[in-house]
């Protein structure tokens, strides 16, 4: 935590630095400048991570709360997301994603890969420039553009490597 009182986690994009707040996403440009604006993380997709074969849950407005019993997944839900933004994301230390990490169902087997999907809603037109990379522009209605993150992580037992993909926009 930092001085104000919630986890500051950064998403990096080439030209900026996106703060995650309940009430927004706060943008830090390259250049100096910073401006508060409503976008939020509005959807997340995961396949193949940990305890999650396929998973999809959707976050509204403001302030959200996960609750539930020991070990169902709700820090996976959140380490999938750092995994997802990436290891300039959040302070502290970074998370990397290993070969544990993938996902084993109830006969053992384990998948080749694991994707995390974020999608981020209520994108204003001032916004979508700092996010070209990752914009999916509606022109028929503008304000129903999203930014779309998306990661895939695999692993090679021959020859023991992993690969990663991480990309913008739609799928």
């Amino acid at each position: 935590m930092n001085q104000r009182g919630r986890l500051a986690p950064l998403i990096f994009l080439p030209r900026s630095f996106v703060e995650i707040w309940p009430s927004g996403v706060e943008v830090r440009t390259m250049l100096g400048g910073a401006y508060f604006t409503a976008m939020y993380l509005s959807k997340v997709q995961i396949k193949g991570f940990r305890n999650f074969s396929d998973f999809e849950v959707e976050f509204r407005e403001g302030l959200n709360v996960l609750v539930g019993e020991n070990n169902i997944g709700k820090t996976n839900l959140f380490d999938a997301i750092r995994i997802a933004l990436g290891p300039h994301a959040f302070e502290g230390f970074p998370l990397r994603p290993k070969p544990t990490d993938r996902h084993r169902d109830g006969t053992g087997n384990v998948a080749a890969a694991f994707e995390v999907h974020l999608t981020f809603s209520d994108i204003e037109k001032e916004d979508m420039s700092a996010f070209v990379e990752c914009l999916v522009y509606d022109a028929a209605n503008p304000s129903n553009s999203t930014v779309q993150i998306h990661y895939r992580w695999s692993w090679s037992d021959e020859p023991e490597r992993f690969s990663v993909s991480r990309w913008g926009c739609a799928s």
